[in-house]
């Protein structure tokens, strides 16, 4: 049983969805933390402003790492599937040969 091309693209497409929920959550930070700026003049606004930059930076990391996974979550199955097909080639010419 060889790999199922379409199975990969389907868990790497469920990859994507998580990296573009963290891009959505980074965008609501931006939005929280834009509220809380124009709301609240506090000291401690400093502290939570910056808490919520770090956590937008993390999402778009995380969210970058998991778009590089995706690609090459795909390319790979593409990439074993030709190897697959190219055994069995082989092994079809050497029956022929015997």
């Amino acid at each position: 049983m060889g790999i199922s091309v379409s199975r990969a693209r389907y868990q790497a497409n469920r990859i994507e969805n998580v990296a573009d929920s963290l891009r959505s959550l980074r965008r609501k930070l931006q939005g929280a933390e834009g509220n809380i700026h124009s709301g609240w003049k506090a000291t401690e606004v400093n502290y939570i402003n910056r808490t919520l930059n770090r956590l937008e930076s993390k999402c778009s990391e995380v969210a970058s790492k998991l778009n590089s996974l995706e690609s090459d979550i795909v390319s790979t199955a593409y990439e074993i599937k030709r190897e697959e097909e190219e055994r069995e080639r082989e092994r079809l010419a050497r029956l022929k040969q015997d």
